[in-house]
C-alpha cells in the first residue's frame, strides 16, 4: 500500500494494480473490528490489533520522504503520538527525543487504508497470484488461484 501510493506521489506513468489474497487491507498490521451482532453493517463496539500494537520511529520529522509520510498520517488522524511507556521488552529503552512512538486510533489497519486511498490503486481483494509472466513487450500475464477462504477463482 505504501509502495502504490509512493508511485503516485512521484508521479511516474505506471498504473499500479494491488493484488491482496485476504478480504482486506494490513496485513501483519491487521485490526479486528468487534461488532454488536457481529453484523457487518452494525457499530464498531471494539477494536483488537492482531500483530503490530504500535509504530516506533527514530527518522526525524525533517526526513525528505519519511518526514512527509508520517505528517499526512498525523494530518488524517490516522496515527497519534502515543505519550504513555512501552511496557515489556523495549529494544530502544530510554533513548532520548529521537524515538518517537505512534498508536493509531483506528487500529494499524487503517495505516494501509489510508496509504491505499491515497494510492488510488486498484486493489482487486480475496485473490491469489499464482504466477506472474512478463511479456517481451513489457505487458503482464497473471494467474489467479484460490482466495483467502480456500475456493478457486476462475
Amino acid at each position: 500500500s505504501m509502495l502504490a501510493m509512493l508511485v503516485k506521489d512521484m508521479g511516474l506513468p505506471v498504473n499500479v494494480r494491488v493484488i491482496e489474497k485476504s478480504r482486506g487491507a494490513g496485513g501483519r498490521m491487521a485490526t479486528h473490528r468487534y461488532r454488536r451482532g457481529g453484523r457487518r453493517d452494525a457499530p464498531v463496539a471494539g477494536r483488537a490489533d492482531l500483530g503490530a500494537q504500535y509504530i516506533t520511529t527514530r527518522t526525524s520529522p525533517q526526513h525528505s520522504v519519511l518526514g512527509p509520510i508520517y505528517a499526512s498520517l498525523l494530518e488524517a488522524s490516522v496515527l497519534r503520538p502515543f505519550e504513555g511507556k512501552v511496557a515489556g521488552p523495549n529494544p530502544y529503552g530510554d533513548a532520548g527525543a529521537e524515538v518517537r512512538h505512534f498508536s493509531a486510533p483506528s487500529g494499524l489497519q487503517a495505516i494501509s487504508e489510508h496509504f491505499l486511498a491515497r494510492s488510488e490503486a486498484e486493489v482487486q481483494w480475496d485473490t491469489a497470484l499464482k504466477a506472474l509472466e512478463v511479456l517481451p513487450d513489457g505487458g503482464v500475464n497473471l494467474e489467479f488461484s484460490g482466495a483467502s477462504d480456500g475456493r478457486q477463482l476462475p
